[in-house]
C-alpha cells in the first residue's frame, strides 16, 4: 500500500468536494443577492405605492376639508346676507312708517277744538271768561306735554337688544 498515493487521492477528492461546495456557496450567494435585490425592488415599489396612497388620502382629506370650510363660509355668508336683508327691510319699514311730530298740523287739528265750535267769549261773564281761559291754557299745556312725550318715544332697532333695559332705566343714580 502506497500511503503517499492514498493521501494524494484523498486530498484530490477533498479539493474536488471543496470546489463543488465553493461553487454551491457562490451559487447560493448569487441567488441570495438576486432575492435581496428583488425584495428591495418589491419593498421600494410597495413603499412608493403606500406613500402615493397616503398622499392621495391626505389630498382628498384636505380637499374635503377645504370644501367643507368653503360650504360653511358660504352658509355663513348667506345667513349674514339674509340677516342683513331682514335688518334693511326692518329699517326701511321703520323709515317709511309715518312718524307724527307734535308740530304736525294733522295732530294739532285732532287735539285742538275747532274755532267754529267755541263759544263766543263776549257773552260770558268775567269769571266765566277767566275760567274758560284757564281751561284752554290747561288743555294747551296738556297737549304740549303729550306732544313732547310722543316725540320722545324711541323705537328699538331690534327686538334682541340686550342693553335695552339698562338704557331705559328710570334713574341713572347708581
Amino acid at each position: 500500500m502506497d500511503y503517499a498515493a492514498e493521501i494524494e487521492r484523498i486530498g484530490a477528492e477533498n479539493r474536488r468536494r471543496m470546489s463543488m461546495l465553493m461553487e454551491e456557496l457562490d451559487e447560493a450567494k448569487l441567488q441570495t443577492e438576486r432575492n435581496a435585490q428583488a425584495c428591495a425592488e418589491r419593498f421600494a415599489a410597495e413603499a412608493a405605492r403606500e406613500r402615493g396612497e397616503r398622499e392621495q388620502a391626505v389630498r382628498s382629506a384636505a380637499d374635503e376639508e377645504h370644501a367643507h370650510r368653503a360650504s360653511e363660509a358660504r352658509e355663513q355668508q348667506e345667513t349674514a346676507a339674509r340677516r342683513e336683508a331682514q335688518a334693511q327691510q326692518q329699517r326701511a319699514a321703520l323709515r317709511t312708517a309715518p312718524v307724527r311730530r307734535a308740530n304736525d298740523p294733522a295732530i294739532q287739528q285732532r287735539y285742538e277744538p275747532s274755532r267754529e265750535n267755541r263759544e263766543p267769549t263776549e257773552q260770558l261773564t268775567e269769571a266765566e271768561r277767566r275760567e274758560a281761559e284757564l281751561r284752554e291754557q290747561r288743555a294747551a299745556i296738556a297737549r304740549a306735554a303729550a306732544f313732547r312725550k310722543a316725540n320722545d318715544m324711541v323705537r328699538p332697532v331690534d327686538d334682541e337688544d340686550e342693553d335695552d333695559e339698562y338704557y331705559r332705566r328710570k334713574s341713572w343714580l347708581v
